[in-house]
């Protein structure tokens, strides 16, 4: 039998669990933030073109950037906070709901409602940089509430899952 390496058995330093090291939560401010800025970034430019189409399809892409911007912002600044990490989560989670159902059952509100729209470049970048956001501010969640956000995170799957096996989402 093998004795324990130093490293096994020595505490944590304090307020970081073995699972939350100060290297993990590092990587993971700068991807969540770099990620957000870029989706921020991508749903600005995109704005635009939208607004001809009808003002709130622009609103929706304005304020879709400002929140992706604000959250790389803000847990570049206060990675602690688990509130503004639960709404960084609800909020790139509910963007990708969002452009999952435009891409497969149309656009739901507006002059185009029903019209399928077509997944361009930009916008699997940016769909891409929301779904990379999503584990790494998950990371930064502590104890329960990690867990509680993975649960959700695995129940929305479960139910798209469902709703796209029942032929709701085509």
């Amino acid at each position: 039998m093998r004795a324990p390496s130093p490293e096994a058995s020595a505490p944590a330093p304090s307020g970081i669990t073995p699972a939350r090291d100060a290297g993990a939560a590092v990587r993971a401010v700068h991807a969540a933030t770099g990620l957000s800025l870029a989706a921020a970034l991508i749903h600005l430019w995109s704005t635009p073109e939208r607004v001809p189409d009808w003002r709130a399809y622009g609103a929706f892409f304005l304020a879709t950037a400002l929140c992706q911007g604000a959250l790389a912002a803000l847990v570049l600044r206060r990675p602690e906070v688990s509130t503004l990490l639960d709404a960084g989560i609800v909020v790139n989670l509910a963007v990708v709901l969002v452009f999952v159902l435009t891409r497969t059952n149309g656009v739901l509100v507006g002059p185009h409602a029903g019209v399928v729209e077509g997944a361009g470049p930009p916008d699997v970048a940016a769909t891409t940089a929301k779904l990379g956001t999503v584990p790494a501010v998950t990371i930064l969640l502590r104890g329960r509430y990690r867990r509680a956000a993975v649960n959700a995170m695995l129940a929305l799957g479960a139910v798209l899952w469902a709703l796209r096996l029942a032929g709701v989402l085509v």
